[in-house]
């Protein structure tokens, strides 16, 4: 067999393992989402769509806000522009929406994220995007980088109030340990088609 093979995929040069927009949400914007997460109940965090305790990969506490919550419009509608604004200019995913339930989570001391990735079997194998909003002032608290996992180099997320990081949901990233204060942020996942 001679020539070449037929692939000609489209070359996207801006493609980023991550990206952020810094200070996104204003304070009265991350205000409001604080007031809607003292509002509901909390719970230990689990991993898998199948919601196991897995203590050794992660300690936090978490609530979720639906997509479909008129109360919440404004934020996720805010949240999906920069998601489809992002994917156009790094990713040309194919994307569909906001259809999980967001995750607002909060670490206190000794709390943390290992290694891990978004994009899983079941319910998770459609997530294409993944949005982390910091919701609390980075003077608030020690340790609990946000951090990627490129190749053998481990990159910090910027900690400044409203600003939301935007990555592919296969990225491995962690929240390192709370060595004091709290550290809350807000989840989303852009879900879409599987990848093909």
């Amino acid at each position: 067999m001679s020539g070449k093979l037929p692939f000609n995929p489209p070359q996207l040069s801006q493609f980023m393992d991550a990206c952020w927009v810094e200070s996104y949400f204003t304070k009265d914007e991350v205000a409001l989402i604080l007031k809607a997460y003292e509002s509901k109940v909390k719970s230990a965090a689990q991993v898998a769509d199948e919601g196991l305790d897995m203590p050794d990969l992660r300690k936090s506490t978490v609530t979720f806000l639906e997509p479909d919550d008129a109360e919440h419009n404004p934020i996720i509608h805010k949240l999906a522009q920069l998601a489809i604004q992002v994917n156009q200019q790094r990713y040309a995913f194919d994307l569909s929406g906001i259809y999980e339930p967001l995750q607002i989570a909060q670490y206190d001391s000794d709390d943390f994220f290992d290694w891990h990735a978004d994009f899983s079997n079941d319910q998770a194998s459609t997530r294409k995007l993944s949005l982390s909003v910091q919701l609390s002032e980075p003077s608030s608290y020690e340790g609990g980088d946000l951090q990627f996992k490129i190749n053998t180099n481990e990159i910090n997320a910027p900690k400044s109030l409203g600003t939301v990081v935007i990555f592919p949901s296969f990225i491995q990233h962690r929240v390192t340990p709370i060595t004091s204060g709290s550290r809350k942020s807000l989840v989303a996942w852009i879900t879409g088609p599987h990848f093909k």
